[in-house]
């Protein structure tokens, strides 16, 4: 259902993302695409959200005192809920993190892959038709993330029939000028289940604080010039509210991009005013709002901008996930999945 929704009803005289859809395809066929991963393609693997991942940290922080003070433990886990909530809202999303770092420093990462991953190992990490689409785009579109969990390159790795080896399908933030193919790079490094870390991790506040404050970070210098390398940027899984979108905004006013460059980001669709406003007002700046009825379209969108929209009545390019759910991690093809070609390539 999720491969089938938007390219066969996409028609260019009531749609104008056809429009946008060729434009990134082209830019696709030349090799000079580039794809920014955001929290919202984890979420669908059953990943929290930033505002939960940080109420089960406090969670667990509480739990854990509680725990060490026996005579008011029983009275206080009949309180838990409301008072991580009460603790979360004088804290802030964006100060819970470096709250709970600071009360226990030596057992933090451990403790946010536990609030992260809930005990679930990597193979078992279930995957998306998104990951499995943007693993078929590696080939031909550098990708790179600000995600800690290790769900795109897991499913790169499946596609190349590799799975064992996942984690040779990543690398971290850099000082080259080039972008690497067949893997993702971790601008914010990244952290596995069990609390092993790699890479420049970014994850509290204060973290954000230091990237803030030095220009020549490798994810600033990187971000940038993900951003400024002729041809497209396509941002997924951010929404206009995130903390790196917001970077992002502050990088376009400091430095404008240049005719060669634009920066495309999807967003769900709102109030149809609102979203008619904000599309022109930040297209004036090169940052084109590509707008999709629901979440479940994404794949189907990578899908159109890797191989083309097909015209009316021709079905849609090869489809990787389904090809991958169905075979390389052993479970049963789901119907509708008898698309021909290869998982890698693209469709003139």
């Amino acid at each position: 259902m999720l491969d089938s929704i938007p390219s066969s009803r996409i028609n260019a005289a009531i749609d104008p993302r056809r429009l946008t859809v060729r434009e990134l395809h082209q830019q696709f066929v030349r090799g000079q695409l580039r794809i920014l991963i955001g929290n919202g393609i984890s979420i669908g693997s059953g990943l929290p959200p930033w505002d939960e991942l940080n109420e089960g940290l406090l969670k667990q922080l509480i739990e854990s005192d509680a725990r060490s003070q026996n005579q008011w433990a029983t009275l206080l886990m009949a309180q838990l809920p409301q008072l991580t909530q009460s603790l979360y809202a004088i804290l802030g999303r964006e100060g819970a993190a470096d709250f709970v770092k600071l009360a226990k420093p030596k057992e933090f990462l451990r403790n946010v892959a536990s609030a992260l991953y809930r005990g679930t190992e990597v193979a078992s990490l279930p995957l998306t038709r998104a990951h499995f689409q943007l693993g078929s785009m590696s080939a031909g579109a550098p990708l790179a993330t600000t995600n800690f969990d290790p769900l795109v390159e897991l499913a790169i790795a499946t596609l190349r029939g590799d799975p064992g080896h996942w984690s040779a399908y990543r690398s971290e933030a850099s000082d080259s000028t080039r972008f690497s193919h067949d893997q993702i790079e971790h601008l914010h490094g990244w952290l596995d289940p069990g609390g092993k870390s790699g890479g420049h991790l970014v994850l509290t506040e204060g973290d954000y604080f230091e990237l803030a404050r030095n220009e020549d970070h490798p994810a600033n210098k990187r971000l940038r010039l993900l951003f400024e390398k002729p041809g497209a940027a396509l941002v997924v899984g951010m929404s206009m509210a995130d903390v790196n979108i917001r970077r992002l905004l502050y990088l376009l006013s400091k430095k404008p991009l240049t005719k060669d460059s634009a920066v495309y980001l999807v967003v769900k669709q709102r109030d149809p005013l609102i979203d008619s406003y904000t599309r022109e007002y930040w297209s004036e700046r090169k940052l084109h709002l590509v707008f999709v009825e629901e979440y479940e379209e994404l794949p189907g969108l990578l899908r159109d901008i890797q191989w083309g929209a097909p015209s009316p009545g021709e079905l849609p390019g090869p489809t990787a996930g389904i090809v991958a759910c169905g075979t390389a991690r052993g479970g049963a093809r789901p119907s509708g999945s008898g698309f021909p070609g290869e998982a890698f390539g693209r469709r003139g």
